[in-house]
């Protein structure tokens, strides 16, 4: 039996502060894009909204309903035995009701606290179907007024110092060698659910990881830290 690819891209999480996902969910509304209502996660403890797009990818509206101190400490990581220095927490069930009741499962591989959140990729495996988690139906959910049909590339910002390690650490998991590698950036390709298929015409993304070269992105690596820059569209 074959292994499920690490370099498809699902969705990606876009966090907002406690209790405002629905603030962000008219933002995105505002700037033309259809969103959809996610429901409450498990527990009761987070909740989001959709923007699903055409070519399979969705982004993720993602909220705490409780200040950070309210959740526990991340349970102890393992290792993953390639040399990489990847470290994965232990799968994780999760879940969430959708407003019309529908109740969604599936198991979270992240990645363990001693590397840099937001730079490297996390795996969600459906217990229930996708498209029960992933609303592609009806297909005007897809279709946005500003006329985005899909994800160009996502863009990680990284210091210097620490960009060999993650280069390192993406390509073991990715499992696949860069595209494209200069001295400030580093490109893979990515595929989505759609790009597999020969007959959808969508084209493969690009995840880009990029260190320091404008003043603007030394403002955001100071105040943010490393990870997502930008997502193109």
């Amino acid at each position: 039996m074959s292994k499920p690819s690490t370099k498809i891209l699902d969705h990606i999480v876009h966090l907002t502060p406690p209790g405002t996902v629905e603030k962000t969910a008219q933002q995105f509304r505002d700037l033309g894009f259809i969103v959809v209502p996610g429901g409450t996660h498990t527990g009761g403890l987070a909740e989001n909204c959709l923007v699903v797009f055409q070519d399979g990818v969705y982004l993720e509206l993602f909220s705490f309903t409780h200040p950070l101190s309210h959740y526990p400490p991340s349970s102890p990581e393992r290792e993953k035995q390639d040399g990489s220095g990847v470290e994965y927490l232990p799968d994780m069930k999760g879940g969430r009701e959708r407003p019309d009741g529908k109740v969604l499962e599936w198991v979270i591989l992240g990645p363990g606290p001693e590397l840099k959140r937001g730079t490297v990729l996390f795996f969600c495996g459906d217990v229930t179907l996708r498209h029960w988690r992933v609303p592609f139906d009806p297909p005007s959910n897809t279709w946005h007024p500003s006329t985005t049909s899909g994800i160009a590339h996502v863009r990680v910002l990284v210091d210097e110092k620490d960009i060999v390690t993650l280069l390192n650490q993406l390509t073991s998991i990715i499992n696949s060698q860069p595209i494209t590698a200069t001295e400030t950036e580093t490109a893979w390709v990515l595929n989505t659910l759609s790009t597999l298929s020969s007959t959808s015409g969508y084209k493969s993304l690009q995840l880009i990881v990029s260190t320091l070269k404008q003043d603007d992105k030394h403002k955001v690596l100071k105040e943010r830290g490393p990870g997502v820059y930008e997502v193109g569209l």
